[in-house]
């Protein structure tokens, strides 16, 4: 390297190399012995293996030299451009993995990640090392988290969920098509990369993927292409960060028009799934639409975007992605500020059916309780009968009772329950198979604070992963036919910890972002 430098100054010198091929030079020089460094590492999102008896986990070290780094930048509040891992380099990371940690996994089956939630950047100015942990919940799936590390205090950056899941492929997409739906116009890059640029997102060469968008009614159908400056990577990576980054790129084809897009940069937030068929092809089309129910007023958008191949092939799949504003958090660097912004989240009730993912209709469990709590239509000896193998209570304090005072009956009642099963289990799990109690509540006025007997289920799945909890929300008046088919499907395929029925519809708890209110101006004055 020393001598490669010197004759570059040399040549500099006498003039004989003008200082653009100089420059040209030294990052072909680095560019060739950056592809031999990572010869020796498992993935270049993921270096080595780390695991310990505590955790599977996997780290990298990145110096802000990478292409994934060095072209994707965000300049935040007029400063200077910092380099900031994208979102799609984390979904690449914890798929690798995964194939890592699950070198022989079930045939016919996909990686999907769901529940993807991006909490803090990763900004790269020095040497940092990055790890993923992997954790086998107790619905045989793989919870993961990235973080690194700061003073000793580890920042958690992304997290989600790994599904083994037998869906069948999704259905090819007739490119010409959709294509015929597009009568608004296209987009040029030059013109679209200029408008990112004003936002604050830099992108580098490597990051210039897209080369036509095709705009249509709340939709637009993308090509991409790999970059010349990496197009000796594609087999590096299935979610190439530089086609799955114009991917969502291609998202700012949705605005009518480039002059309206905030000068505030946005990075992603959340994606409820993410399907991974096959592998990035270095020539792709994406189509991106609004998720169903979501619209361009709602103060969170989300997206649904399709990654096939040019006869339309699906290779990836996303669902649901969300973006956010970070102009302030990036304002900070990381050695500055530990704290990167704030983000405020409700709890909404989401109608949604039930997942299936492969092993989970498969297991075995050799006991089944249910619990009733001031369900008075259901009966408990006939709902025995409908579930087979199973164990009934029903439990009807006194109504005299106040609220409080039931609660306190019902959480002793089941705890003695659960307590009276675990220790058994413990002599037992490694020849039977798994636990399953589920808690029904009525979904009526005060009697849904009962609901809270959640926490008790979690605690026990925490202490003895043969145990699994449900509990589900039902309408008062729900028969014990209907409440016995429903138990079932949970049974059967249930992955949530909390369900409620309503109307027929089955909803789950999610996190939903809210905007923040904005500050209030100091009141100078005080009438008297």
């Amino acid at each position: 390297m020393i001598d490669f430098i010197e004759y570059v100054v040399s040549e500099l010198k006498s003039k004989r190399l003008s200082k653009t091929n100089a420059a040209a030079l030294v990052r072909q020089f680095s560019h060739r012995s950056s592809r031999s460094v990572a010869a020796s590492v498992i993935h270049p999102l993921l270096h080595r293996n780390t695991s310990d008896l505590s955790e599977q986990r996997y780290s990298s070290t990145f110096t802000g030299e990478q292409f994934f780094l060095a072209d994707h930048q965000v300049k935040a509040d007029g400063g200077t451009g910092q380099k900031v891992l994208p979102g799609v380099a984390y979904l690449e990371m914890a798929r690798a993995a995964i194939e890592q940690a699950l070198p022989e996994r079930p045939e016919s089956t996909v990686l999907d990640l769901h529940n993807t939630v991006w909490a803090r950047p990763i900004v790269v100015s020095e040497s940092k090392q990055v790890s993923i942990a992997l954790l086998a919940n107790e619905h045989q799936q793989i919870d993961y988290e990235i973080y690194s590390e700061d003073a000793d205090q580890e920042i958690v950056h992304c997290q989600g969920r790994v599904v083994l899941s037998r869906e069948p492929a999704p259905a090819r997409l007739d490119i010409e098509q959709l294509k015929g739906q597009m009568g608004q116009g296209q987009l040029e890059p030059s013109s679209l990369y200029a408008a990112f640029a004003r936002m604050g997102l830099i992108y580098g060469p490597s990051f210039q993927g897209i080369t036509t968008i095709h705009r249509g009614s709340n939709q637009v159908l993308a090509l991409l292409r790999l970059p010349k400056t990496v197009e000796d990577t594609p087999g590096d990576y299935v979610l190439h960060p530089s086609l799955m980054d114009s991917a969502l790129q291609a998202a700012v084809g949705l605005i009518d028009g480039l002059s309206e897009l905030s000068n505030e940069p946005r990075l992603p937030f959340a994606l409820e799934s993410l399907r991974i068929v096959s592998a990035c092809m270095p020539e792709m089309v994406a189509w991106v639409r609004y998720s169903p129910g979501s619209q361009a007023a709602d103060k969170v958008v989300k997206l649904d975007i399709d990654l096939c191949d040019e006869r339309g092939n699906v290779c990836v799949q996303m669902h649901g992605f969300s973006s956010r504003v970070l102009s302030k958090e990036l304002s900070a660097t990381a050695t500055q500020s530990r704290a990167i912004g704030s983000l405020l989240v409700t709890p909404v009730w989401q109608t949604t059916g039930i997942e299936v993912s492969a092993g989970v209709s498969n297991i075995d469990y050799t006991e089944h309780h249910v619990v009733l709590c001031e369900l008075s239509k259901v009966n408990a000896g006939k709902l025995e009968f409908l579930l087979p193998h199973s164990q009934c209570l029903s439990l009807q304090a006194a109504q005299q009772n106040n609220i409080a005072q039931r609660y306190s009956g019902y959480a002793l009642a089941c705890f003695e329950r659960i307590q009276a099963i675990l220790p058994r289990r413990s002599q037992t799990a490694a020849t039977v198979g798994k636990v399953l109690v589920q808690i029904v509540v009525a979904d009526h006025q005060e009697q849904v604070l009962l609901a809270g007997l959640s926490g008790l289920l979690k605690t026990a799945a925490q202490e003895n992963l043969q145990f699994i909890g449900q509990l589900i929300l039902a309408t008062p008046e729900i028969t014990t036919e209907e409440l016995a088919t429903h138990l079932q499907e949970e049974k059967s395929r249930g992955l949530d910890p909390l369900i409620k029925y309503e109307h027929g519809a089955r909803q789950v708890l999610r996190w939903q972002e809210v905007a923040a209110e904005a500050e209030k101006a100091p009141i100078a004055f005080k009438d008297d």
